[in-house]
């Protein structure tokens, strides 16, 4: 973020806050139907492989985005 211009941080930002709120106010109706389809147990259990699911495909985002900028410019890995 330190080398992004601030107008692009506001308009990011300003396109993430509503589609989350969507996103939530979805997946908590989604969620109330799921309930009454099946146990919670199973819908905590589908909440779970998603979180899985989720956490895999970021994991090589994670392990490609270990650099930090040093003073000269050139990326590190830490």
């Amino acid at each position: 973020m330190q080398q992004t211009e601030q107008a692009y941080i506001g308009r990011v930002t300003g396109v993430r806050t509503p589609l989350m709120t969507g996103a939530m106010l979805i997946t908590m109706g989604c969620s109330g139907l799921l309930k009454q389809a099946m146990s919670l147990t199973y819908v905590y259990a589908l909440a779970g492989a998603c979180f899985l699911a989720g956490f895999l495909m970021i994991l090589p985002l994670l392990h490609h985005g270990n650099h930090t900028m040093s003073g000269g410019g050139e990326a590190t890995e830490t």
